[in-house]
């Protein structure tokens, strides 16, 4: 087995976890308040971290604590908007626009570089906006697209994670991966803090889902597939990682039916089809070794 497959099989791994945390947070949100929650989950993640990889984590390299805050302001943002998305919309749905961070990482990718975006990211560009529409409710008689605020946030979010994935590829820190990690966990969790101080609630719902909830986004969620990410993605391209990734808004799809009896209508599934059309014509085929 090739570095890169062993690679790609790990992300696999993380997809499946990340993709069953959406029906989790969704749950947890009805008594809770989101700022407490992100705030809870980072915070419980930062000394699972340093149990499991204590002895691997540098506390005074200064250039890796530098790159692990940077990593960790987009991913704050991206885990707010995420989690505020996740108030108004469905998991499967959330599932299904996050995962449009997948077709935005080659067009990043290409601004990145300078280079004009190849025919394949356009198509997918294109094919994935049709299936939102149809995932937001618009219809062939002509009726205007109207994107909820959760779907706009959601929608932001799936742009930050494309920006997190690109620089993780664009800052890798050879030998100081559990550091960079811990430093980007610290991060999300001193800035939860902070606006929950500034703009949450005493809203906290204590009761055994909550408990299963954040633990398995804390120690798995959290820490085993963002660990996982930054760990196994610098073994392969940001484009066939974002393919890889396509695993999770099936999964997360599959949950939410499993966990919380959600079903999308016949709409909504074909919106999830065009996404999935989409990830899939984002390949930019085999990359060299």
């Amino acid at each position: 087995m090739t570095e890169r497959t062993r690679a790609e099989l790990a992300l696999a791994l993380m997809c499946v976890i990340w993709g069953s945390t959406f029906s989790l947070v969704r749950e947890s949100l009805g008594g809770t308040d989101p700022w407490l929650f992100l705030t809870l989950r980072f915070g419980l993640a930062l000394p699972a971290c340093a149990l499991l990889f204590g002895s691997r984590i540098s506390y005074t390299d200064t250039a890796t604590m530098t790159r692990g805050l940077g990593l960790g302001v987009v991913l704050f943002l991206a885990f707010l908007t995420q989690t505020l998305g996740l108030q108004s919309i469905s998991a499967s749905r959330s599932g299904f626009l996050t995962a449009l961070y997948i077709v935005c990482v080659p067009l990043l990718v290409a601004a990145w570089t300078r280079r004009a975006p190849s025919w394949r990211s356009l198509t997918a560009a294109g094919v994935s906006l049709a299936g939102v529409a149809l995932l937001s409710g618009m219809r062939v008689g002509g009726e205007p697209m109207r994107l909820s605020r959760g779907d706009g946030l959601t929608i932001t979010c799936a742009l930050l994670f494309a920006l997190q994935i690109l620089l993780a590829d664009r800052l890798p820190v050879k030998g100081r991966v559990w550091t960079l990690h811990f430093w980007q966990i610290a991060t999300v969790a001193a800035l939860s803090l902070l606006g929950w101080l500034l703009l949450g609630e005493n809203r906290l719902r204590l009761d055994g889902q909550l408990a299963v909830s954040l633990f398995i986004n804390s120690v798995f969620g959290t820490v085993v597939a963002l660990g996982l990410q930054l760990r196994y993605q610098p073994a392969t391209t940001p484009e066939r990682a974002a393919l890889v990734y396509s695993f999770e808004p099936v999964f997360a799809a599959l949950m939410a039916f499993g966990i919380l009896g959600e079903r999308l209508g016949p709409l909504e599934w074909a919106g999830g089809l065009l996404i999935l059309l989409a990830l899939r014509l984002a390949d930019p085929g085999p990359a060299s070794p």
